[in-house]
């Protein structure tokens, strides 16, 4: 039930992301503007779309469906979470990386023509701060680090097999055009 639940809740909010209007009129956020809601998912989905990407995440705020549906599809199938508070670390490590380092290499975007910060006021704030702490060189680099480590927390992939294997396959086909 949870399963199913979680995958339907990732659905509406993957759509309601995916048709975000920043004409909508979304309550708390847009006063004065009137008229139906083009988001697919109605006024709700307007807000949450309105919430996720301009005011806290921008476009990292797709991350936020895929991980509900992933997190959906293992709970319909039974499957437990091996280590899930290191997962869970890994995935807010992932959303707070991914947005500063849209706030910091975009910026703002124009969409719908209305600018649109890239990284949401969370990716501001931090790649704000980290600028301050250690200039624009030293952000990047915690940031590229903070990625790869959320991406070996919540997935435990392996860069080093991705290399080996990747390595392996350059090997072969270099023999192979040498053979040819």
């Amino acid at each position: 039930f949870l399963g199913l639940l979680a995958f339907g809740v990732s659905l509406m909010l993957l759509i309601s992301l995916g048709t975000y209007s920043p004409t909508d009129p979304a309550p708390f956020f847009k006063a004065g503007t009137t008229g139906p809601a083009r988001n697919f998912i109605g006024p709700i989905g307007a807000f949450l779309a309105e919430l996720l990407v301009p005011q806290l995440f921008g476009f990292a705020a797709l991350l936020l469906p895929l991980v509900l549906g992933w997190v959906g599809w293992s709970l319909f199938w039974c499957r437990p979470f091996d280590a899930p508070y290191t997962k869970g670390a890994g995935l807010f490590l992932l959303l707070l990386s991914t947005t500063a380092l849209l706030a910091m290499a975009v910026g703002r975007v124009s969409y719908g023509g209305e600018p649109l910060r890239a990284g949401g006021a969370t990716g501001e704030l931090l790649s704000g701060a980290l600028i301050a702490s250690f200039n624009r060189t030293g952000a990047y680099i915690l940031l590229a680090t903070g990625l790869f480590v959320a991406v070996i927390l919540s997935t435990q992939f392996s860069f080093a097999a991705a290399l080996s294997l990747a390595g392996a396959v350059l090997v072969d086909r270099t023999r192979a055009a040498a053979a040819a």
